[in-house]
């Protein structure tokens, strides 16, 4: 019940009278106080405008009461990736969002940290069960930045772009990472977790890490529940996509969102190969054209020269 208040309550910018509440959801008006005491210790600001009622002041909580069916939330965790493979070794259903608070030791590639202990950004993790190859399951990173992207340009309309293969960046800072993790047999893909973080109401980071928040960026707050539920929900529409085998419009789309396109890169690969990217094939290669031929990069580092030269 105190999920159905709280979206009366952001529904309705105004005071909501009690009795209003209690009618509309079939209840005592004491049923109504409980449940708004409950999302009060839950970290909501809802104050009581006697004799009017009660108005919602603060919207950007994270918390069980933002998730529905199909989510999975906690207030603090280790990592929601972690957690999504338990879940679905166990046999979660496929389209299962696990989500949380706090995550204190979230995973990047190459394996490095992501970490959120202040809860300004969001952590979650997509449950997939695709029917394909183990080897077309990265391609699944590829969608996951684009839907993310989608999102969060029409949220901010903020010319933010994907560097291969796995990271959003506006204004040449790190705002968002994606990890994939897979569980497979020699010809068959069991699961697939796509664990996306995003930097929103983050105000400052280390001076030693390139990064961004929505925040920064845009000078006001944005409600993390609605960043998690609409970049989840994007994920799951391209997939539709991806599994009927339309992934054209995928990588057409990445392309267009793409920084590497048309940049000098130097791919990391031991040898630092150098030369000009020229986009993803459907396999989610990155393609360079070197003094040697176009070679195809299916994973690895892959770093940008910017303008004064440097790389990065």
């Amino acid at each position: 019940m105190y999920r159905k208040i709280l979206n009366i309550l952001k529904a309705d910018n105004s005071v909501v009278s009690g009795e209003y509440l209690a009618n509309a959801l079939g209840v005592s008006r004491a049923a109504v106080w409980k449940s708004i005491d409950k999302l009060r210790q839950m970290g909501y600001d809802i104050e009581s405008v006697k004799p009017k009622g009660y108005r919602l002041t603060k919207t950007d909580v994270l918390s069980a009461a933002e998730f529905g069916d199909g989510f999975i939330y906690y207030d603090e965790c280790t990592s929601t990736n972690n957690i999504a493979k338990e879940l679905a070794h166990k046999g979660a259903k496929e389209g299962t969002v696990v989500t949380c608070g706090i995550q204190n030791s979230g995973k990047g590639r190459m394996g490095r940290v992501w970490q959120d202990k202040n809860g300004d950004g969001v952590a979650f993790s997509v449950i997939l069960r695709p029917n394909v190859h183990p080897s077309e399951a990265p391609c699944l990173t590829l969608l996951a930045g684009v839907a993310a992207a989608d999102v969060l340009r029409a949220e901010t309309a903020k010319d933010i772009g994907i560097k291969w293969p796995n990271d959003l960046v506006l204004e040449g800072k790190k705002l968002s990472g994606i990890l994939t993790e897979m569980s497979a047999e020699t010809d068959r893909t069991e699961f697939v977790v796509v664990g996306v973080g995003i930097n929103v109401n983050n105000t400052s980071f280390p001076k030693d890490i390139n990064a961004i928040s929505l925040k920064m960026a845009c000078g006001k707050e944005f409600s993390r529940a609605d960043i998690i539920k609409k970049t989840s929900a994007r994920i799951l529409e391209l997939y539709k996509d991806f599994e009927q085998n339309r992934i054209d419009g995928i990588v057409e789309h990445y392309n267009e969102l793409c920084v590497n396109k048309k940049r000098f890169v130097r791919v990391l690969d031991g040898a630092n190969t150098e030369g000009v990217a020229l986009g993803i094939n459907n396999k989610g290669e990155l393609l360079v054209e070197t003094e040697k031929g176009i070679i195809s990069v299916f994973s690895g580092e892959v770093s940008l020269r910017g303008e004064d030269g440097k790389y990065i």
